[in-house]
């Protein structure tokens, strides 16, 4: 029912709402799509732009800001390489700007950083240094100068078994994160980089969760999720598991092997 309406004008989404008998479950869709991650997106990356035009930081400790890679909803994310005459080094740097730290945020910034600090597989960019700086919270990361892996596969044309080798790399990079009871509930193709030389590397813990915080969500709250590799409990706001990940691996593998997504979605507007 929610997929289905996100391809409706809002004019045909209100009649097919008020058409539902049940009210509890009226009320529940109506919920997820006023916080469906496709009417949200626009809203942080507004909030977060305004948020880069002042701020622009020069380094974080030993590490020189020599560019911007983009941004969201969880601030920015820089290039910037160490200068300190200690070691040379490329990397990426992840800032939560103070002024877009609300309590939320803050800890879900620090889960992630927490999380990265205990994940070390050669198939996951892995982090190098965080902290606390003058303009906010940061995660300084492995740089990954990579292709998402969707983009990767097209244009080298690679077989299927090509793709499924790559494929199961990073199926053995969510099982790690599993079995230190992390489920990374965002896989998707623009989480997954490959490198020119081939290397898989799974990325953006931003929403990630331990296992053992795992709680029922609710259909008023904010639900962080890419609807397309959505599993459905995620949609329906229900406890994640590590099915959830499997759920957006087999999207993964079928937009891999067949080249169109297993549902395609639109606001509809």
């Amino acid at each position: 029912m929610y997929f289905e309406l996100l391809d409706l004008s809002p004019e045909e989404r209100q009649h097919r709402l008020s058409a539902l008998p049940d009210a509890t479950l009226r009320e529940h869709v109506r919920g997820l799509l006023e916080t469906s991650q496709i009417e949200i997106s626009e809203i942080v990356s507004s909030a977060a732009s305004s948020v880069l035009e002042t701020l622009e930081p020069e380094r974080f400790g030993p590490w020189r800001v020599t560019g911007i890679i983009g941004h969201g909803g969880m601030g920015a994310v820089y290039r910037a390489v160490r200068d300190d005459g200690v070691y040379e080094r490329e990397v990426a740097i992840k800032v939560l700007p103070s002024g877009a730290q609300s309590s939320d945020r803050r800890e879900r910034f620090r889960q992630e950083r927490q999380m990265l600090a205990i994940l070390d597989h050669p198939n996951i960019a892995h982090m190098l240094d965080g902290g606390e700086g003058a303009t906010g919270s940061y995660i300084v990361l492995e740089y990954v100068d990579g292709t998402d892996i969707i983009s990767y596969c097209d244009a080298r044309g690679l077989s299927r078994d090509d793709r499924l080798r790559l494929l199961l790399s990073v199926c053995a990079a969510v099982q790690y994160a599993h079995e230190h009871g992390i489920v990374h509930r965002d896989l998707k193709p623009a989480n997954v980089l490959v490198t020119q030389n081939g290397t898989p590397k799974l990325l953006d813990f931003g929403i990630a969760k331990f296992v053992e915080q795992n709680t029922l969500q609710t259909a008023a709250g904010f639900q962080a999720l890419t609807p397309q590799y959505a599993s459905p409990e995620q949609v329906c706001g229900g406890p994640f598991t590590a099915a959830t990940d499997v759920y957006a691996l087999g999207a993964l593998a079928y937009e891999l092997l067949t080249g169109a997504r297993p549902q395609e979605i639109t606001s509809g507007d």
